[in-house]
């Protein structure tokens, strides 16, 4: 659709650099030169994560795990099953089972404005890095040259958020596979990864350097994910290990519960799915199982309180990061929560966040790119705004889902680049005039805290319109 050209063809033979060093938050990047550590390594493929061209394991590792289970849900979609094995054949080349080494990045995000550009220094096509002919101590080096970054030292080990979340999606993957042998394969290194996860985790979580992109708190959350799903995997292998990996899931579900970084589903919190794989496994039964129950209640609950104070019932946090992808997320919520415990007082909540999510919000605007009356017509997305159309129509990322309105103080500080079409849609007045209560939103090529596209946003809401599909008490 948008003329996109094969780009970034050194992640073939990428070199693996030491963890870099940032400032306090994540704006700058402290070394002035970064040290080589180890490769070549064949890390291509993949998707960009955002409006940038940068790759993570955290975020694809999240979105994959939500490809495969909306695929549960449409197994007759069209390209979805194609979809999810091109992002978990990239993942599988950012494990080395060799050295015991997960990889959590490629390409350098944040610069030092002075030795080193990063992605988000340049706004350009993908392809033209390709074309840059620098040496090794060039400002744009690592641009045209992308650095890897290591989640673990070559077998230590890996920081249990990144391992649960890899292992439930090798997981999934071997679920996916109708050739036992590949599904064995899969089945195996899910098991790997996921014994090697630090189960006394000091310090941050690793998620993407700069940590300041993706923060964390929680793991238990992906550990219980990872367990649960390797454990349906073993039960349809026939692997007697699946009774064990179900019992860790349910150690890991308390855990989760007993902790204090409870969250509601979102890039950095997957309890919701890993609740409603256990719920709905064979042996889900006892004090367990209404604790969990308890827990899916506890997020909508929160949520339902929220939107009953809000004009527009919005149950998500609409002056804060990830308002969209949050109120998608609570649509899957309270289907699974239909689903797996046959009670409905959920059922209008989650149609009341679809609508907001499609256009019955302040602004009047669905924030799914291409879907509804009014969408986003200049994402933040150097693609799109380079080679796509800038009135909507045409060439433009059909069903890519933004961030939406955020902070008002937030959406202040736009950012410009001299290469960058001057785009800002106009919806007959000015969007201020519907801003409010603490809240912004802007379509406008510069304000990416608002119309900046993302895989993780738009993988949830896949998840939660594919649930959609089937009415509240499906099974």
């Amino acid at each position: 659709m948008l003329r996109r050209k094969p780009s970034h063809l050194s992640d073939r033979q990428a070199t693996v650099y030491a963890t870099p060093r940032f400032s306090a938050d994540g704006s700058t990047l402290v070394d002035r030169r970064l040290t080589p550590a180890g490769g070549p390594v064949d890390v291509s493929g993949g998707w960009f994560d955002a409006g940038d061209y940068l790759k993570f394991t955290h975020t694809t590792s999240f979105s994959v795990i939500q490809l495969f289970l909306a695929g549960r849900e449409m197994p007759a979609a069209k390209g979805l099953s194609a979809e999810a094995e091109h992002g978990v054949r990239w993942l599988e080349r950012m494990w080395d089972d060799t050295s015991g080494t997960l990889y959590a990045q490629v390409g350098l995000g944040q610069g030092n404005n002075d030795t080193l550009r990063g992605d988000h220094d340049l706004w350009r096509l993908p392809e033209a890095d390709d074309a840059m002919n620098t040496r090794p101590g060039h400002p744009d080096h690592l641009i045209g040259h992308r650095p890897v970054f290591r989640a673990n030292e070559p077998g230590r080990p890996i920081s249990p958020n990144l391992a649960g979340r890899v292992a439930a999606a090798f997981a999934l993957a071997a679920q996916a596979d109708s050739h036992p042998a590949a599904a064995r394969r899969w089945l195996d290194k899910a098991a790997e990864v996921y014994a090697r996860a630090d189960t006394s985790p000091e310090g941050p979580l690793v998620t993407a350097y700069p940590g300041a992109f993706y923060s964390e708190d929680s793991w238990q959350d992906d550990l219980q994910l990872a367990a649960a799903q390797l454990a349906r995997a073993a039960r349809q292998r026939g692997d007697t290990r699946a009774v064990e990996w179900q019992r860790q899931a349910g150690a890991w579900a308390r855990a989760y519960l007993a902790s204090d970084t409870k969250d509601t589903l979102g890039v950095a919190d997957v309890s919701a799915l890993a609740r409603a794989e256990i719920l709905g496994s064979p042996d889900h039964g006892g004090q367990l199982a209404g604790m969990l129950r308890a827990d899916l209640r506890r997020q909508l609950t929160d949520a339902t309180d929220r939107a009953r104070q809000d004009p527009f019932g919005a149950g998500a946090d609409y002056t804060d990061f990830d308002a969209v992808p949050r109120s998608l997320g609570l649509v899957t919520t309270a289907l699974l929560h239909a689903r797996l415990t046959g009670e409905h007082q959920y059922d209008a909540f989650a149609a009341r966040q679809r609508g907001w999510v499609l256009g019955a919000n302040p602004w009047g605007s669905s924030f799914v790119i291409g879907v509804g009356e009014v969408y986003p017509h200049c994402p933040a997305h150097p693609v799109a705004n380079l080679a796509g159309s800038l009135d909507g129509t045409g060439d433009i990322l059909h069903g890519a889902v933004v961030n939406g309105p955020n902070g008002a103080k937030v959406v202040k500080e736009l950012k410009h680049w001299l290469e960058t079409r001057a785009c800002q849609a106009d919806p007959g007045r000015p969007w201020s005039d519907f801003d409010g209560r603490g809240a912004r939103y802007l379509d406008r090529v510069s304000a990416w805290q608002t119309v900046e596209p993302a895989i993780d946003f738009t993988s949830t809401a896949l998840l939660a319109f594919a649930l959609s599909s089937h009415p509240p008490g499906h099974r």
